[in-house]
């Protein structure tokens, strides 16, 4: 892959670019966005340029015309490693690392830790680089670091070795501490036009239908649309509109069972895997639970959210479930409007009760309930 290849984030990737190219980088990038539209795909290339054995200057197209870029090799040890994610001078810094530290093997990882960042950052950013002469540290989630966590990495990037880089990757500006943000440059990425995402879904193997649904279903974020798509989502999304089609309050407690072993079944599939920055992320079983039913919640919503505009006489082509329509005229003629509009309040408490690791089969039962009822 070349930083070419990062398709409409030029004013997050271009500060970087001029800053190299002048000779005067900054010691740490905050890379901010949405989540899903490329933040750590650009993090993982910046590293390449860093650590490559023979950049290379090429001439990058842009509206106004044409800008020289400094772009990786691609073919030398140095950005195999980087790609493999085992260059030893590319430190990735996670939440879920929590359990590799002696002690805390179960700690649940809902934050980015001071233990973390002292292990993974502090502890090594003295260290001479191993190959060449730069070191990079990739903060994932960075908005997640506790503030104790802030404050210790503080020091670093008051005082960062020489030839030593740190890209926090993160998807809110306004949670990192103002004394963090002031030294670092922030970087800005955009979502992504609806058009290329359906393209590169396409490209993946996504029939046009499935292409759109998920390029509706999670907006301009190509990477989230992307894993989406691996999970089989589009295939579950039709399955649960001939479930919702015909519901009716006698089979709440079928529907109930339903939601909860498909969310098994696609917990399932997001079991931890090498990403494409070979990041072996611990993720509890109850985590990615919580995560797939959040999920199916979500696309309930879309349903009823289909429902409710499809009631107001909003055009059909732009409902997100547009090629399920028998579904959305089925629930638009069994509720009202202000019915509607309370299940996709219920719907939206219940992923904010999930999230604050209230029990999920009492949330998903209570939240179904609601939503079969009139």
């Amino acid at each position: 892959m070349s930083i070419t290849d990062i398709q409409y984030q030029d004013s997050g990737i271009d500060p970087f670019q001029q800053a190299i190219l002048s000779g005067r980088l900054c010691h740490a990038y905050i890379l901010v966005g949405p989540t899903g539209i490329g933040k750590s795909t650009t993090a993982r290339e910046f590293t390449k340029i860093l650590l490559c054995d023979s950049p290379r200057q090429i001439t990058h197209k842009i509206e106004e015309g044409e800008q020289t870029w400094r772009d990786s090799c691609g073919k030398c040890q140095s950005c195999k490693l980087v790609e493999s994610g085992n260059h030893p001078d590319l430190h990735l810094v996670y939440k879920e690392l929590i359990a590799t530290i002696s002690g805390k093997e179960a700690h649940k990882a809902t934050e980015l830790g001071i233990d973390v960042i002292r292990q993974e950052v502090i502890d090594k950013v003295g260290r001479k680089a191993t190959v060449g002469r730069n070191k990079v540290f990739i903060i994932q989630e960075a908005e997640l670091m506790s503030r104790s966590a802030q404050n210790a990495l503080l020091k670093t990037l008051e005082e960062p070795p020489e030839n030593t880089y740190i890209f926090l990757v993160s998807n809110q500006l306004g949670v990192l501490l103002p004394t963090i943000r002031s030294r670092a440059q922030t970087l800005v990425f955009k979502i992504l036009p609806e058009s290329f995402i359906i393209d590169r879904l396409s490209q993946a193997g996504a029939e046009e239908k499935e292409s759109r649904f998920l390029a509706k279903f999670v907006p301009g974020k190509l990477g989230t649309a992307m894993e989406l798509y691996r999970l089989g989502v589009y295939d579950l999304n039709k399955r649960l509109a001939k479930d919702l089609e015909v519901l009716e309050p006698a089979g709440t407690d079928d529907f109930m069972q339903w939601v909860i072993e498909e969310a098994k079944a696609l917990a399932e599939k997001m079991a931890p895997v090498e990403d494409s920055e070979q990041i072996k992320a611990r993720i509890s079983e109850a985590e990615m639970n919580r995560t797939a039913v959040k999920l199916i919640l979500a696309l309930i919503g879309g349903f009823c959210r289909d429902s409710l505009r499809y009631k107001l006489k909003f055009s059909e082509q732009n409902l997100l479930n547009s090629d399920q329509m028998s579904t959305v005229k089925s629930l638009a003629e069994n509720y009202d409007v202000s019915q509607l509009q309370k299940k996709i309040l219920d719907l939206g408490e219940a992923e904010k009760l999930i999230d604050a690791n209230v029990n999920v089969t009492l949330t998903v039962t209570d939240v179904i309930t609601k939503v079969v009822s009139h």
